[in-house]
């Protein structure tokens, strides 16, 4: 039910009606959080027999509608899990890891995973393996992508991967095999999840981002943020001309500087691509005013925070809106 409660207190509006007609229920983030913080502490006294399962749902809230990624990863990588052993708990410590910015903790839980063949394959293992490796710029991420798609008998992630092969591909500066790569995202697969529906869009336009902004965002997303600044600020935005462009360079340097924890600089960048993009089909603006209320709220001014969580909500970008706006409830809930 922790889960549950967590969850209905951050259904956008749109959606919440349907949500109380299935459920029959309300909720808040802090009520779900604290119901399975309970179960959990009730582990140590006596078995449970989901107890991976609550340990599973607690760092997803932690991570994604508590905004608390320290805490979700001191919790899971304290938890007693064996990933060299268990490919259920290998893939539970590096996704804490990957969506906490520590990538190289990714990359060595993911480098001893288990290899007895008497268990069941777990391909996602291969695509997280390779998600991790091309947030390095490490262009060896293709073979972890290939076998999971060789391993993988479900539907989502599909696309995704192809789009993942084919912008290995195109950072090695092969345009052909970028383009090959995403036909096979057009046919193959299915467009449920955000990350699908967006590998989709860059099938059907065949159009890369610049490679500078592309692997930028890859270095912020495994926490690079360095590495990525300096790879930013050598190129600038003059190169770019075409207002997705100049709006995600915005973006990306709003969401590196925040990294940083440089708040000051980050808001300003967020406010540019706020004011270049508010009417804009790109998600970029839209998760600009989402990270400029998250800043606000590390700051402890919660009416400025909610001012942007709700600009945020007013905002329906092509891509990622529902868990944009999902985000945004959360932080409204939480304040």
């Amino acid at each position: 039910m922790g889960i549950l409660h967590a969850l209905a207190g951050t259904v956008p509006d749109n959606y919440r009606w349907g949500a109380r007609l299935l459920t029959g229920m309300t909720g808040t983030v802090p009520q779900g959080k604290a119901e399975l913080e309970k179960v959990l502490r009730s582990t140590k006294e006596q078995p449970f027999l989901f107890e991976e399962e609550t340990l599973l749902l607690y760092t997803f809230v932690l991570l994604n509608l508590s905004n608390e990624p320290e805490k979700a990863w001191k919790t899971i990588s304290q938890a007693g899990l064996q990933p060299a052993q268990n490919p259920v708990h290998c893939y539970m410590i590096a996704s804490v890891a990957m969506q906490s910015a520590r990538n190289e903790e990714a990359l060595s839980v993911l480098s001893k995973q288990p290899q007895d063949p008497a268990l069941l394959p777990f391909p996602q293992l291969q695509f997280m393996y390779g998600t991790a490796k091309l947030r390095k710029l490490d262009l060896e991420a293709t073979r972890h992508y290939q076998s999971f798609l060789g391993q993988y008998k479900g539907r989502n992630g599909i696309k995704e991967a192809y789009q993942r092969l084919a912008w290995c591909a195109f950072l090695k500066g092969d345009l052909p095999g970028y383009q090959r790569h995403l036909r096979h995202a057009l046919t193959q697969g299915v467009a449920e999840t955000g990350a699908d529906k967006n590998a989709l869009k860059e099938a059907q336009s065949l159009r890369p981002a610049p490679a500078t902004l592309l692997k930028a965002r890859l270095l912020f997303d495994g926490g690079y943020f360095q590495k990525a600044l300096l790879l930013m600020e050598e190129q600038g935005i003059k190169e770019y001309q075409s207002l997705e462009h100049r709006l995600e360079y915005h973006y990306r340097m709003g969401r590196i500087l925040h990294g940083l924890k440089r708040f000051p600089e980050a808001l300003a960048s967020y406010q540019k691509s706020m004011e270049l993009g508010k009417n804009a089909p790109f998600y970029f603006a839209c998760n600009a005013a989402l990270q400029t209320g998250i800043i606000y709220e590390t700051l402890g001014k919660p009416e400025q925070a909610k001012e942007f969580f709700r600009l945020c909500l007013s905002m329906n970008p092509d891509d990622y809106r529902t868990s944009l706006h999902q985000a945004a409830k959360a932080g409204i809930n939480r304040i």
